[in-house]
């Protein structure tokens, strides 16, 4: 009799144990297809939706980092022909030395004395800054200049008006866009009515154009 429940006994942990065995084994199995199609139909609409909303993050970084420097560049102008009681220039430049009318390679900031717009001998470049790539500018500027002047008091000499900030896809809802005024002073343009466009000074939105 002992050895007969023993016996019992083993046989029934053996078969517990087999039970066990397949359990873990039917819990280990993968992914069926149908359950890995779902995974990635999900995958792929999340991507989907957030993708474009990376872009517009970019875009919309891009711009503000972009007008703050150009904010700082025209402040850095003023503020050096205040202390050095110079002229300065400031204006888009392809080699870093001479003023263009394009503004997409580089903007330089330096005395001119002689008025020129060209950086001459002994005359000082404060600052030299490479465009972002995603983004462009463009200024309206009094009689068509393409560039800042500041006298030697930060009075702006006859190149007052705005300058505008636009991602390389045009989107107006992430342009920016500084007024500069006769008297130096720089302000950047608000969203006066908050429909997610600046205004401009006439209070109209903004328009980016190709």
């Amino acid at each position: 009799m002992p050895s007969f429940a023993t016996h019992r006994t083993l046989t029934h942990v053996k078969k517990k144990s087999s039970l066990h065995s397949i359990g873990a084994h039917i819990n280990s199995r993968g992914f069926t297809l149908v359950e890995l199609l779902v995974t990635c139909s999900i995958l792929i609409i999340l991507v989907g939706y957030g993708i474009p909303a990376l872009n517009q993050f970019i875009q919309s970084c891009s711009t503000r980092t972009s007008i703050n420097i150009l904010h700082n560049a025209i402040v850095t102008a003023r503020t050096q022909a205040v202390v050095h009681k110079t002229t300065v220039t400031l204006c888009p430049s392809a080699d870093g030395i001479s003023c263009q009318t394009e503004w997409h390679q580089h903007i330089i900031v330096f005395s001119d004395p002689n008025k020129n717009k060209q950086l001459d001998g002994e005359e000082i470049l404060y600052q030299i800054l490479d465009i972002n790539r995603k983004i462009k500018i463009s200024s309206r500027l009094s009689a068509g200049r393409s560039y800042l002047r500041f006298k030697p008091d930060g009075i702006i000499s006859g190149t007052a008006g705005t300058l505008t900030v636009c991602p390389t896809n045009n989107n107006n809802r992430h342009a920016r866009q500084l007024i500069v005024s006769f008297t130096g002073r720089t302000q950047h343009a608000a969203d006066i009515d908050g429909d997610g466009i600046i205004e401009t000074r006439k209070g109209k939105d903004i328009q980016c154009s190709g």
